[in-house]
């Protein structure tokens, strides 16, 4: 399960990261508007990065504290929905 939830934090921090990038240069750069994440994303993809990064968090911090799978799975799932709630509420 290590693996799955390290594979799901990865691909969040990457889409998290380019997320950012993104959204910076359609910001600064004139007439690159529609490059910005939000036109094309908006808060769906927000929402879908924020569960896998919260899936992530929340399963390996279970798996190394030594959690039974079944536990440990149920936590990357509240860590998921917490993520994506907290997203949503700060939208």
């Amino acid at each position: 399960m290590t693996a799955l939830f390290a594979l799901s934090l990865s691909l969040g921090i990457v889409a998290l990261l380019a997320w950012i990038v993104m959204a910076a240069l359609a910001s600064n750069l004139e007439g690159w508007d529609w490059l910005h994440p939000d036109n094309g994303l908006g808060a769906t993809g927000k929402a879908v990065i924020a569960a896998m990064v919260g899936f992530g968090m929340a399963g390996i911090s279970a798996d190394f504290a030594g959690w039974a799978t079944l536990v440990g799975v149920g936590a990357a799932v509240a860590g998921a929905v917490g993520a994506v709630l907290l997203t949503r509420a700060l939208d």
